[in-house]
């Protein structure tokens, strides 16, 4: 849109069109008129691409002004003038109609900071605020409204009115037209000082009355666009979100990026509830799709915009008769991902109650049935998507129960990482371990295989497709952007081949005690076992002894037997006992029996009559007999028998399992 017509002409930077960035500028016209500067050393420069592009000529306090004929006539007119100026000090335009009479312009006086001025019989009548200085860091639009017949002036400095004020006209003034207006200096006549700044485009007017609303605005949008000056423009409502879905409890953060500078801000978020910060946070505590809408506004006026957040109600948390028992450990887990509602290989249920469902999208891995004790196992093929779930988390000690399904690592095969930049457990190429990444230089790093530790440049990978439980604590903690089963970070040149069945994920570290009921939780389910240092199998459940009537707690292990050794005896390098068990499930019973059938003749016991525990080495010498307690308490025993000079073979450790509810 152009400027409203009737202007007495047009001062514009663009159309100096000097060769050089930095060139003298000998005249410069407005209109029909011109003014010329014929000593070089007092001209003013053009200095191009100052203000969206544009050029302006730069006044450096010095500069002698450039004077124009008589170009208005104020005896009963207005004057408007509008100027895109950077301003410094000094004054960039004004108006001498007798050297005694009236002057009137953008006038600022360096003792009493003053900025807009008429003058009236060489009397000052009108100022604008003395607080109010000039200095400026950017180009702005100036205007100045002189109203003779109304006895008012007015400084706007974009749209913001810096003053106004009212005078009384002079009936008897006259005025002169051989007084120049002077751009770059009031008038040589009034005192020399000069503009010190720079100017890009002056229009002035005269006419008999004021600009209307509409005149004002045309003039303001055509000189905002043009020049790019923010405070012109209408704000332009925008803002970004942190998240655009989720579930109850949902907590967004909105960042306002509004443009053309807006003032205030109402947030409108849908549900009933407002907000007037500039980058609010809301919690949606219900389910359904809310907009929301951001309305900013600045001096010139409002802008709108809408999104939506779409919140949803949270899934109800599966459960199985695993999550029911209360033998997990349920303290900083994370993210428990087990097949028990699992009815495909593209989707892993999360029995933590955080939500972190494991989903692979097309071409999905292959859910197998009856894979380990009767429960199920999704296989990757080496060419599935993998598990992902995507969201910040820190994890401190992981459980996997996994296999791969070759005897080796054909190259770096993925079992976990995050979604982009970390690996955990990446398969050595032609090795049957897995990689090492080095995490034990940065800190307490531990690395297990059904219960035996390894050191990192040997960790032994479930390979042949033998299912291992794989156990990991990493104090510093895994900061992760996302949990990713099946493939090592962005590759897809590095996916699994095998098969996965479960995980747990703590971001703590887990205590000895924790880490036992886990174990004990794996192989009453899987039927996996715990094994000792020389690769024998470790019984999976600690002993204990309760008397009738005793109120059972929620340990798997509780006190030592007291006095002495409960049906033992000891006859030359032989010592034999019977150890009781209380019956947490029927599974600790199912994989007792499964225990027996295995391992019976060469395991280790973890034995709890004492405390603390102590590990020996020997063999089930009869079979798992039930052994009811009371009507209400079952338990179970048998008799282990080891060798006195297997002494040097056991140890003594301070785990204290705890366990679940029957």
């Amino acid at each position: 849109m152009p400027l409203v017509t009737g202007f007495a002409g047009v001062f514009d930077a663009d159309d100096l069109n000097a060769a050089a960035q930095d060139s003298s500028v000998p005249t410069i016209s407005i209109g029909s008129f011109s003014a010329t500067q014929t000593a070089a050393a007092n001209r003013a420069l053009l200095k191009k691409a100052r203000k969206n592009a544009h050029s302006a000529i730069l006044f450096d306090g010095a500069n002698d002004n450039y004077d124009f004929g008589d170009i208005f006539d104020l005896d009963t007119n207005s004057a408007t003038f509008f100027l895109v100026a950077k301003w410094n000090n000094g004054n960039p335009f004004g108006k001498n109609i007798a050297a005694s009479a009236l002057r009137y312009g953008l006038i600022y006086n360096g003792d009493t900071t003053h900025i807009g001025g008429l003058f009236q019989n060489n009397t000052q009548v009108v100022v604008a605020d003395s607080a109010l200085t000039p200095s400026d860091t950017d180009f702005h639009l100036y205007e100045l409204h002189v109203n003779r017949t109304s006895g008012k002036l007015r400084v706007f400095r974009d749209l913001i009115l810096l003053t106004e004020q009212s005078f009384t006209p002079d009936p008897t003034f006259s005025h002169n037209s051989t007084l120049p207006f002077a751009v770059g200096v009031l008038n040589p006549n009034q005192g020399l000082n000069f503009f010190n700044g720079e100017i890009a485009y002056l229009v002035p007017y005269l006419r008999p009355g004021e600009f209307s609303a509409a005149e004002l605005l045309q003039n303001r949008d055509f000189i905002g666009e043009r020049f790019a000056i923010a405070g012109l423009l209408l704000p332009a409502a925008s803002f970004s979100k942190s998240q655009s879905s989720g579930v109850t409890p949902l907590t967004v953060n909105f960042t306002d990026t509004s443009t053309h500078n807006p003032t205030s801000w109402l947030w409108n978020f849908g549900d009933g509830t407002t907000s007037n910060l500039q980058n609010p946070s809301r919690v949606f505590a219900s389910a359904g799709t809310f907009t929301v809408t951001l309305t900013v506004t600045n001096p010139y006026g409002s802008s709108s915009t809408s999104q939506t957040v779409t919140v949803i109600a949270p899934p109800p948390i599966p459960v199985s008769i695993w999550s029911r028992m209360n033998v997990v450990p349920l303290a900083a887990l994370e993210a428990w991902n087990a097949l028990d509602t699992a009815t495909g290989g593209g989707e892993v249920g999360d029995f933590s109650g955080k939500q972190r469902v494991l989903t692979a999208g097309a071409n999905p891995p292959q859910l197998e049935q009856n894979r380990i004790n009767g429960y199920p196992g999704i296989y990757f093929d080496g060419t599935k998507n993998p598990l992902t779930y995507s969201g910040n988390l820190t994890l401190r000690h992981i459980f996997i129960v996994a296999s791969f399904a070759d005897a080796t690592f054909p190259n770096y095969a993925g079992l976990l990482s995050d979604l982009s930049g970390l690996g955990i457990l990446v398969g050595n190429p032609l090795e049957a371990r897995f990689f090492n990444i080095n995490y034990s230089a940065l800190g307490s790093y531990s690395y297990r295989k059904n219960y035996v530790s390894f050191a990192e440049s040997a960790q032994a990978a479930p390979v042949s497709g033998n299912a291992g439980i794989i156990e990991i604590s990493y104090a510093p903690g895994f900061n992760m952007n996302g949990i990713q089963i099946g493939q090592d970070r962005a590759d897809t040149t590095r996916r699994w081949k095998g098969h996965f069945y479960e995980s747990l994920m703590y971001s703590s570290v887990k205590t000895a005690q924790e880490r036992r009921r886990i174990y004990s939780y794996l192989a009453m389910k899987f039927h996996l076992w715990r094994q000792a240092a020389s690769g024998l199998y470790m019984f999976p459940f600690p002993n204990n002894y309760k008397t009738p009537g005793q109120t059972f707690t929620t340990n798997l292990e509780s006190t030592s037997i007291s006095g002495a050794y409960k049906g033992r005896s000891k006859s030359g390098l032989m010592r034999s006992f019977d150890v009781p068990f209380t019956v947490r499930q029927q599974e600790e019973w199912d994989a007792a029996e499964a225990f027996w059938m295995q391992a019976r003749n060469s395991c280790v016991l973890d034995d709890c009559s004492f405390y603390p525990s102590r590990q020996f080495t020997g063999r089930i010498t009869t079979p798992i007999e039930r052994d009811p307690q009371s009507l209400n308490n079952m338990g179970y025993k048998f008799g282990f028998v080891t060798k006195v000079g297997f002494s040097a073979s056991f140890t003594e450790t301070t785990e204290v399992i705890g366990g679940g509810a029957p």
